[in-house]
């Protein structure tokens, strides 16, 4: 009897959301499972935002309901009230939500999707958080480590693996063959091909971000404008550490070119190599720092991406398909919110539920359900972390924005103190009259010291 009347209660939802969906439209919505899953999301997260339009839980629900029903009125019609900062219509939940509960177990129950059952049980757990069946299995799956944040099986539902690289086409006839065992490379640059052709190692770390994640970069590390001596520098310091990791430079600039490979599959650069150095930092090691915190640096420095492969690390062009499939799309907070400005449902388009590469200048810490944010680009852009800034660099954050305040729009200069920001994060939309950014593990703050 109980299961009757709760979905009873989800009917009366989602037939107010129906009807909803009829006024806007103006034509009949047909009914799905997806379209049922939407509409419930949407009246949860109407409830959990008429109060508070910045609700964590009822952001997440949806964006849940925009993923799974892109045309879903109610979740479209919700979100432009939200982007406007306009009332927002009462959601009709006597039951606090435990019908579209029930209905999303049903559908758990059916789903023969791993990915999609614990993105299910996800929104479960927004709904109730303390649903014991939905705690239960997202901490089985955790303890089996897979991951379990909501940010990562949202995109993995959108089809944007985060951190996944994609097949790579066949090599150019014309081209060097890759060697037996060697990972694939996208691009026909001399330095694509080049790479390709490259020894592995055989002792080679099968992951190097974990590898140089365990060792401690040398302090006074400095910079150099040629990049090509920056990296033989790099294989010097990882190889005196027996990392069982190698750097590469893949890229489509004439000036960079292979020599040769030694036996350990260093490769020798030759060519100019003068890459404007950035504006950031002439010291990048002021304080002990791993090598994986290096390595960052270096690629924020010379304003390039990166791709990880066993035994490798290979600096690449931001726009590089491998590049963007580690740390996402490349954008600048700055020109993120013109274009929103400007072109909203293309950017919304191009951006949201997408892994970002995100910089930019920092103008302002914020808090959100007790994580620390940072606001770029004069407060036009929030990006939300997951993993919160050390004490000793909070506090320089701190010291720098109240020493300068917001940072200037200065394309080339950058005075003393200015706060920069790099890190990968999934774009939300626009929100509370900001564009934001959530889920962000892995970020670089940089300060020009000059």
């Amino acid at each position: 009897m109980r299961q009757k009347g709760c979905c009873r209660s989800l009917r009366v939802v989602v037939v107010g959301i129906a009807a909803l969906s009829l006024a806007v439209r103006g034509e009949p919505r047909q009914t799905t499972i997806s379209t049922k899953l939407a509409d419930g999301a949407v009246a949860v997260a109407t409830s959990l935002l008429r109060d508070n339009p910045t609700n964590d839980r009822g952001v997440a629900l949806l964006r849940f309901a925009l993923a799974v029903d892109p045309e879903c009125p109610g979740a479209l019609l919700l979100q432009a009230k939200l982007d406007r900062g306009q009332e927002l219509p009462a959601a009709e939940l006597s039951d606090g939500g435990k019908a579209y509960v029930a209905f999303v177990q049903s559908v758990i129950a059916k789903s023969k999707s791993s990915p999609r059952q614990l993105l299910l049980w996800k929104v479960v757990e927004l709904v109730e958080p303390d649903n014991e069946s939905a705690l239960l299995a997202l901490t089985k799956a955790k303890n089996a480590g897979t991951a379990t944040e909501f940010e990562t099986l949202l995109t993995a539902l959108a089809g944007e693996k985060a951190g996944a690289a994609e097949a790579a086409p066949a090599a150019s006839a014309s081209g060097p063959a890759p060697p037996a065992g060697a990972p694939a490379v996208q691009g026909d640059s001399p330095s694509a091909q080049a790479l390709a052709s490259a020894p592995v190692r055989a002792d080679a770390a099968a992951d190097p971000r974990a590898a140089l994640h365990a060792l401690a970069c040398p302090q006074d590390c400095g910079v150099s404008s040629r990049v090509i001596l920056m990296v033989r520098d790099l294989n010097k310091i990882l190889a005196v550490m027996n990392s069982h990791v190698v750097v590469f430079l893949c890229t489509k600039r004439p000036d960079v070119q292979v020599s040769s490979y030694n036996s350990d599959g260093w490769p020798s650069y030759c060519g100019g190599g003068t890459w404007g150095v950035s504006r950031y930092y002439r010291n990048l090691t002021p304080r002990k720092l791993t090598c994986w915190e290096y390595v960052r640096r270096l690629a924020f420095q010379y304003d390039l991406g990166y791709f990880c492969q066993p035994g490798r690390i290979v600096f690449t062009e931001k726009d590089n398909p491998q590049a963007v499939a580690e740390l996402g799309l490349p954008a600048d907070a700055a020109t993120l919110a013109t274009q929103f400005k400007s072109d909203h449902a293309g950017t919304l388009g191009k951006y949201r539920n997408k892994l970002v590469s995100l910089q930019g200048k920092v103008s302002g810490l914020a808090s959100d359900g007790g994580r620390t944010g940072l606001n770029l680009a004069d407060d036009t852009v929030r990006v939300m972390l997951d993993v919160p800034i050390p004490a000793d660099e909070l506090a320089k954050v701190k010291e720098a924005l109240n020493r300068n305040g917001p940072a200037p729009s200065r394309p080339q200069e950058f005075p003393a103190g200015t706060v920069y920001f790099w890190g990968s994060a999934v774009c939300v939309g626009p929100t509370g009259g900001k564009i934001v950014l959530r889920g962000c593990k892995e970020y670089t703050v940089l300060y020009c010291d000059r």
